[in-house]
């Protein structure tokens, strides 16, 4: 049994260190799940869509499969050592299907939050060269001087490819894929209304919507702040549970001691667990949606 517990904390351990420097080095797991030579076109399947793999997510298939790999050791073996074989094969098998979506979310969500807080320069400047009479790739490249990372060199692409000849629309249907948000939703439909009708009017109303971006910005922003209030208040609700816990534990240890002694008390822990993390993550949509309003 010692055997069995050793080798299996060194395969969760290796798993999360495989998983940590799989952002420089390629990951020998990756080679033993989808061998090189195979194509890029087979790496996209089922458990691409599942990951939430897409333009928007910053992170590789080869990275997702490897935090997958270490979440599902790490997991199995914590279920194991509290509920057994049957919960170990089950937290296993749901770490690996949603550790990496939930990983793919938070990225997405990080590179989508800074685009959108630094976009508001952008279309300053953008908004004040199409004022002036500038054509629609000059005004892009006027907002990407003044506008930080990772904002600037979107805008930059987008006028280049406009140089290039590439179909206004599909350059901003590109950019609203990269980043999904409502500010590139609405600036791709304002620039293929702009294409389809043509003329001074279209800039027009490109100029508009970047008006009404902006001024949607503002508004976004304070939302946010009352948003703040609201995620201190819900991560007190978190936190009460496993405080209350500790301080019964403290108090009083015969009171749950069951919960680490007895295989019905592992369960329900476990159980426990679960429906804690399913809150959180409730919670979090909650907030999210508010945010997104």
């Amino acid at each position: 049994m010692f055997v069995l517990v050793a080798v299996s904390t060194f395969m969760a351990a290796l798993s999360l260190a495989l998983a940590g420097l799989s952002r420089r080095f390629h990951s020998p797991l990756l080679d033993t799940y989808l061998p090189p030579g195979r194509g890029e076109k087979e790496k996209k399947g089922l458990l691409s869509d599942l990951w939430g793999e897409g333009p928007a997510c910053p992170l590789s298939h080869e990275r997702l499969f490897t935090w997958g790999a270490g979440s599902a050791g790490a997991a199995s073996f914590l279920a194991w050592l509290l509920g057994g074989w049957a919960a170990a094969g089950v937290s296993g098998a749901l770490a690996f299907l949603l550790v990496p979506r939930l990983a793919s979310a938070v990225a997405t969500g990080r590179r989508v939050t800074a685009f959108r807080k630094g976009l508001e320069f952008g279309i300053e400047g953008m908004v004040s060269a199409l004022s002036s009479g500038m054509p629609l790739h000059r005004a892009l490249e006027e907002g990407a001087k003044g506008a930080p990372e990772p904002v600037a060199s979107e805008l930059a692409r987008l006028a280049e490819d406009l140089k290039a000849r590439v179909p206004e629309k599909d350059a901003f249907r590109s950019l609203a894929e990269r980043y999904p948000c409502p500010e590139t939703r609405d600036l791709a439909d304002a620039v293929e209304l702009y294409v389809e009708v043509g003329g001074p009017r279209a800039l027009d109303l490109v100029r508009a919507t970047l008006e009404r971006l902006r001024e949607s910005m503002n508004v976004r922003f304070q939302v946010e702040q009352q948003v703040k209030h609201l995620r201190l208040n819900a991560a007190a609700v978190v936190l009460v549970p496993p405080l209350a816990v500790a301080a019964i534990a403290s108090l009083a240890p015969e009171l749950v001691s069951a919960l680490w002694t007895t295989q019905a008390g592992r369960f329900c822990a476990l159980v426990a667990a679960v429906s804690v993390a399913g809150g959180i993550a409730w919670m979090w949509q909650i907030l999210k949606s508010v945010e997104e309003f």
